[in-house]
């Protein structure tokens, strides 16, 4: 019997590790973002806000807002969906012609 890409052992350890460091590098680029809003907002208060809403500044909002909102549903799709990464390893086991019986 042979496999196109490998037993499906190791394509499921392969799977499994990619989707880890995956799913580190979306909590380290989330402490990114919220390290530098931490350290950034008394400037923002003091140059930004109370300003009259002009196309500039609007679009600071939204890049800054919008970027924060981003990082933090990611995380919580990390943190929310655990299972998935056991349900794409039965799938391509499955995949792969191997039945789990559980």
């Amino acid at each position: 019997m042979s496999f196109t890409y490998g037993f499906p052992s190791d394509q499921v350890i392969s799977y499994v590790s990619s989707t880890v460091v995956q799913n580190y590098c979306i909590v380290a680029s989330a402490t990114f973002v919220v390290y530098d809003h931490v350290c950034t907002i008394a400037d923002e208060v003091q140059l930004i806000w109370g300003r009259k809403l002009t196309g500039p500044t609007i679009l600071f909002y939204i890049n800054r807002w919008m970027l924060m909102i981003f990082a933090i549903l990611n995380v919580a799709q990390v943190f929310y969906h655990p299972q998935t990464i056991l349900r794409s390893v039965h799938q391509s086991l499955q995949d792969t012609g191997f039945e789990l019986h559980t």
